[in-house]
């Protein structure tokens, strides 16, 4: 890899040179030379620039080889046949290494072992001899002592007991000696044997470390006739699907030069061929395949969104419909309560002309195509004393309070809130409309129905309808420009509420006596 660095520098260095050459030779062209040495010039130089670029990809291809190889394994370039006996020769190996590991064992053990006898022999056996000769010596001075004292005769046969017991004990520990010398002997055989079989095997480690190198050897020679293939192979550029078929693997060497040769002659028949067309075509038409496919996804996205708009406006119009109709009905039963006598309904006015919706799907009434074609709400009342229904425009101002009350408790039937803070919503009703105001509120805010859930309502009023209404009361006073809340009873509620009646009747008469003046 270094030394195909150091070529592909050396080659980038010349390039380099020889671009800065064209550019003084065409400096000087410039300067005055003819077309004809021109064009002789460029083509020239064209040439040494194809030539030091072609030497540079084959560089660059080899570098690449050489970094493929070193990341492949080392049996990727063995054949079947190599890879077996590579296989049988590890095993081997292996159960070599292990009889090799269990006769040192083995030959450790029984050294140990003769060591341990021949210590024991030393220390113990040799000491019990002396010991015994010694008390041999004492028992033969002994002897003669008895044989000059003939009172000591009984004492003598005693010894010479003891002496034939102890000749016993000496022959026992002799044949201890000889036994453990056989076992001394046995073990050594047992480790010359094991010396020669660990022998053995290092030779037929060696043999096959020889082996494992001829293989590598050939796995090199191999490595190197693939790289040169690959490089032949990098030259000829892109080839078609049927140049990596198997018929060319039955042919002989000397047929596949003959058939190269002949591509060849073949090729140089041949002239400004874009070598890329089939790189661009394969690449043009994984291109059309992604779009087509990214198209089909689309359409399939498309198709259900405007299934899952289809069926939005669906269920849009029928909540549409299904609310419309629950405030209708509400409308009319809140108005019977606040206006008895009287009669109320909510008109959906539908336009004539037809929807959209209704065109493309051939006319057919859903609810999405019926809400397309509502274009408002008329509200149609009567109050007590019949006469014709009146709609909004009709109405003076305490009459549309009424139907927006109305409205609003219709409404809250349907989606009740927890809470509603009225301003004054009875100053333009008369006594009868404000009692039944007052009740409606009364029979919302109760929480004696286990169908609904009571509400809150927060009324600021100068009438006392719904202040007998209320359960909890509040006055508001404004001096020095600061407003002040305290809570109050109901008798204070309903005094001051007199005081203001009492107040505004008398700026009333007031105003009145000072316009009949005025007029006289």
């Amino acid at each position: 890899m270094t030394a195909l660095l150091g070529e592909i520098a050396k080659v980038q260095k010349e390039k380099s040179k020889a671009d800065n050459a064209k550019e003084s030779e065409e400096m000087d062209l410039k300067g005055g030379s003819t077309a004809a040495s021109r064009r002789a010039a460029d083509a020239q130089k064209e040439s040494m620039l194809a030539s030091l670029r072609s030497s540079i990809d084959a560089d660059t291809a080899k570098l690449d080889d050489v970094t493929r190889e070193i990341g492949t394994a080392f049996t990727d370039g063995l054949t079947a046949a190599e890879q077996t006996e590579r296989e049988g020769l590890q095993d081997s190996t292996k159960a070599l290494n292990k009889a090799r590991v269990a006769g040192e064992s083995a030959l450790a053990k029984a050294e140990a072992e003769r060591s341990s006898l021949e210590a024991e022999l030393h220390e113990h056996l040799h000491k019990r001899q002396a010991e015994l000769h010694e008390q041999i010596e004492a028992l033969g001075d002994a002897e003669e002592h008895a044989e000059e004292e003939g009172d000591r005769k009984k004492a003598l046969a005693a010894q010479k007991e003891k002496l034939k017991s102890l000749k016993k004990e000496i022959a026992r520990v002799g044949s201890e000696q000889d036994d453990g010398r056989d076992a001394a002997a046995r073990a050594a055989e047992v480790a010359e044997e094991l010396k020669s079989k660990l022998a053995d095997a290092k030779k037929q480690a060696a043999s096959e470390e020889k082996e494992l190198d001829r293989l590598l050897s050939r796995k090199t020679m191999l490595q190197a006739k693939l790289d040169d293939y690959n490089a032949h192979k990098a030259k000829l550029g892109s080839l078609p699907m049927d140049a990596f078929d198997e018929s060319h693997a039955k042919l002989s060497s000397k047929q596949l030069e003959a058939t190269i040769k002949e591509c060849q002659q073949a090729l140089q028949k041949l002239g400004h061929v874009n070598k890329k067309a089939l790189d661009q075509f394969a690449n043009f038409s994984d291109q059309r395949e992604k779009l087509v496919k990214r198209q089909q996804e689309l359409d399939e996205a498309e198709t259900s969104i405007k299934s899952l708009m289809s069926h939005l406006d669906v269920k849009k119009g029928e909540a549409v419909e299904r609310t419309f109709k629950g405030v209708a009905k509400h409308f009319s039963e809140v108005w019977k309560e606040m206006v008895p006598g009287g009669w109320g309904k909510l008109i959906m006015q539908i336009s004539d002309q037809p929807a959209e919706g209704d065109a493309a799907a051939g006319g057919s009434q859903d609810a999405a195509s019926r809400v397309a074609r509502y274009t408002g709400v008329v509200i149609k009342v009567q109050f007590v004393g019949g006469g014709e229904a009146q709609t909004m425009q009709q109405l003076s101002g305490g009459q549309k309070t009424m139907v927006a009350l109305c409205l609003i408790f219709a409404i809250q039937r349907c989606d009740p809130a927890p809470f509603y803070i009225f301003d004054e919503i009875d100053a333009n009703l008369d006594a009868a409309h404000r009692n039944s105001l007052a009740k409606m509120i009364a029979r919302q805010a109760a929480d004696d129905d286990e169908a609904r859930a009571p509400t809150q309502f927060i009324s600021t009023t100068f009438r006392p309808e719904l202040v007998h209404a209320g359960n909890r009361f509040y006055g508001v006073t404004h001096r020095n420009k600061v407003s002040t809340v305290k809570s109050i009873e109901k008798e204070e509620a309903l005094r001051i509420i007199a005081e203001d009646s009492n107040r505004l009747r008398q700026h009333a008469g007031s105003s009145s006596r000072a316009s009949g003046r005025a007029s006289q």
